[in-house]
């Protein structure tokens, strides 16, 4: 561990470039230094504080460990919050009074605001350049700012959630509710109870937000009108519909031929209603989860489920399907060929069929692995598997682990499978110099025999000398150098 001199500016300076928070090991004389805590405050940065709970993010602000000397140095701390803001909260409680010197804090991050004085947080300009720059800053205004129109709508303008924190007179202020939920909806939420019930600003908050019925009033929520105008921009806002609503057949078809997904939240009739659930598969095919069991065992509706999931979901199709549908063969091939991760959801009857082990080690070599342990020793299979992903080795059985001349056949592309061979082959010489042949980084694997095996080694090596920090001991001790061991097989070869 290397030894520092606290007092030596060129050692700290390079401490202090790397972690700002090096400085509180500094001397006094160098905490004092202009140059080496402004190189520190540079370094501002984010650690993560673990608790019992859960881990606290927590900004690490070198100015802490400066001189109050350089705390109450106008011009440096102008120098330091232009940097970073948060630096302000360490600046000497004259400076956080002075207004150049927090505008300069707010400018380059709101949220400095919270270590200004109270006379500041007070301040028009102050507060209003804090906003801009982070709309959730108004949290730290004086209750005087919180209640002032043009603070206020600047601040959800450049933040929606904002509006928590503006006075109770403003969250029930239409116009500038209406002027705010036009492009941020979600801040429905922090709205008056009053407009939360008003049917202009629900309605203006769910064409943005189709969530942002979430925080209507119940009478908005059992309001037809407004409830399809939020499932206009998705079809899972029927979630926060009222319950006659989501029994609404109208409602309910309009929101699956949205979102299929909104199935789930219809009441359960419409589950097992049939244009209701054909609609929702057709938008997409994962509200199969969420039909009744009468459509899971269907191989028709099943079938166009399949057709219609979600491209970037396909691992668990067979999951939401009939145990009888599981085990029907075009059922499951259809599934597979999407995705060969549905091999672990297929039935008994189907688990050891090799065109659908085909179809899914086709689909993806490393699926080799959810394949039963027989499949696994398929040299067809395995085989098929390798040429989509030669490292799908590893999931073979051991009788193919172990089979040489199917080994021999896979070295031939790539050398380095002589990871995932048995142990017996990694120490049979053939199988070994074949893979060192094909790559001369595979002798890693070889059994230390044969990587104190001289031709095997020379054969590793013929391409880059790398390989030799590979070799065993033995060779190493004969041949000190790869250089040395280059020169023995020139002189042989003369």
């Amino acid at each position: 561990m290397k030894k520092i001199d606290w007092d030596n500016k060129d050692q700290v300076l390079k401490e202090v470039n790397e972690h700002g928070s090096a400085l509180k090991f500094a001397s006094d004389r160098l905490k004092n230094d202009k140059e080496v805590v402004l190189e520190a405050c540079k370094k501002s940065y984010y650690s993560v504080i673990k608790n019992n709970k859960e881990p606290i993010w927590k900004a690490i602000k070198p100015l802490e460990w400066a001189s109050d000397k350089l705390k109450n140095n106008k011009k440096f701390v102008l120098e330091v919050v232009k940097n970073s803001g948060w630096e302000l909260e360490f600046a000497s409680d004259k400076l956080r009074k002075d207004k150049e010197v927090v505008l300069e804090a707010v400018k380059e991050n709101g949220n400095a605001l919270q270590f200004a004085d109270d006379i500041l947080k007070n301040d028009f300009d102050v507060v209003m350049t804090a906003v801009k720059e982070r709309g959730s800053s108004l949290e730290y205004a004086s209750i005087k700012l919180k209640d002032d129109n043009e603070i206020v709508l600047e601040a959800i303008k450049q933040d929606g959630s904002a509006l928590k924190f503006a006075s109770n007179r403003l969250k029930n202020n239409k116009d500038l509710i209406l002027e705010v939920i036009i492009n941020q909806g979600e801040a429905l939420q922090y709205a008056s109870e009053k407009l939360r019930d008003d049917k202009n600003v629900v309605k203006g908050a769910v064409k943005d937000c189709s969530w942002a019925l979430e925080y209507a009033s119940d009478r908005l929520k059992n309001d037809k009108d407004m409830v399809l105008e939020a499932i206009k921009t998705s079809g899972y806002a029927l979630k926060f519909a009222s319950e006659k609503l989501r029994d609404d057949f109208d409602v309910v078809l309009k929101a699956v031929k949205k979102s299929g997904g909104a199935l789930k939240y219809v009441n359960k009739r419409f589950q097992d209603n049939e244009k209701i659930v054909l609609q929702a598969i057709s938008t997409n095919g994962e509200a199969l989860e969420f039909a009744s069991d009468r459509f899971k065992n269907n191989k028709e509706v099943v079938l166009k489920a399949i057709k219609n999931w979600d491209s970037l979901n396909k691992d668990n199709i067979l999951q939401f399907v009939s145990e009888e549908l599981q085990n029907d063969y075009d059922v499951v091939m259809t599934a597979v060929k999407e995705d060969g991760y549905n091999i672990n959801y297929i039935g008994e009857t189907l688990k050891e069929n090799i065109e659908i082990a085909m179809k899914v080690v086709e689909n993806n070599g490393w699926n080799l692995q959810y394949l039963s342990e027989n499949l696994k020793n398929n040299e067809k299979i395995v085989g098929y598997a390798g040429f989509n992903a030669l490292d799908s080795l590893q999931f073979a059985g051991r009788k193919i682990k172990n089979d040489k001349n199917f080994i021999l056949d896979f070295l031939n592309e790539q050398g380095m499978i002589l990871k995932w061979v048995s142990k017996k082959l990694q120490d049979d010489f053939d199988v070994v110099m074949k893979a060192v042949n094909s790559n001369g980084f595979a002798l890693q694997f070889a059994s230390e025999r044969l990587k104190n095996n001289i031709e095997i080694v020379k054969v590793a090596i013929q391409k880059t000398k790398v390989p030799y920090k590979f070799a065993g001991d033995e060779i190493k001790e004969q041949f000190p150098t790869v250089e040395s061991l280059l020169d023995f097989n020139k002189k042989i070869n003369k």
